[in-house]
């Protein structure tokens, strides 16, 4: 069941929305006091007693962020993993689905228009080690992917379709459910 968010408080609460409008929040969003405090702490008791020791005392709050994580994907925490970034997630993913056997010559990936450069780059890299093809699904006239030409390129050789959900350079909301629903 969704929460209401208090705006306001959220606001509040991140001190970078008191002197602009910050809307990249998909590539990197302004932090809150909780979390600004929380990071710079960190890294005082990493110069206290070192990287290392540090994450381990700290090790019962990681599990509690996976927790918290799965609970709100309708997950179990061993299927959630926490990662720099998201291109390192990304990346972790796809090539274990690759070198696990899902990505096999003459299979093919789909991708859409809005696909990450650093996402493109392993997919390219995928057609030339592992003999890959790849389908670009066009935009639609209502948003950033034509449901109907994604039909036309699904089939048995498809091992993979990817879909930006909202690229950073426009906002645009793919349907990813949709996709999802297709594949």
């Amino acid at each position: 069941m969704a929460t209401e968010l208090d705006l306001a408080a959220l606001r509040g609460s991140t001190p970078g929305c008191t002197s602009r409008v910050h809307l990249n929040n998909a590539g990197a969003a302004l932090p809150t006091s909780a979390t600004l405090d929380a990071v710079v702490g960190h890294l005082r008791l990493e110069a206290e007693m070192g990287g290392y020791e540090a994450a381990a005392l700290r090790a019962p709050e990681l599990a509690a962020c996976l927790d918290t994580a799965a609970r709100a994907l309708g997950a179990a925490a061993d299927e959630v993993s926490l990662t720099t970034s998201d291109t390192s997630a990304w990346t972790k993913a796809f090539w274990g689905y690759a070198l696990g056997g899902g990505l096999t010559a003459g299979r093919r990936i789909v991708v859409d228009r809005a696909v990450y450069n650093s996402h493109h780059l392993a997919v390219l890299q995928a057609v030339r080690h592992l003999g890959v093809q790849v389908d670009v699904i066009g935009a639609g006239t209502d948003g950033p992917v034509d449901l109907a030409a994604l039909a036309g390129l699904l089939g048995p050789r498809v091992a993979l379709v990817t879909v930006t959900h909202v690229p950073t350079h426009s906002g645009a909301v793919a349907p990813v459910h949709e996709v999802g629903e297709m594949a």
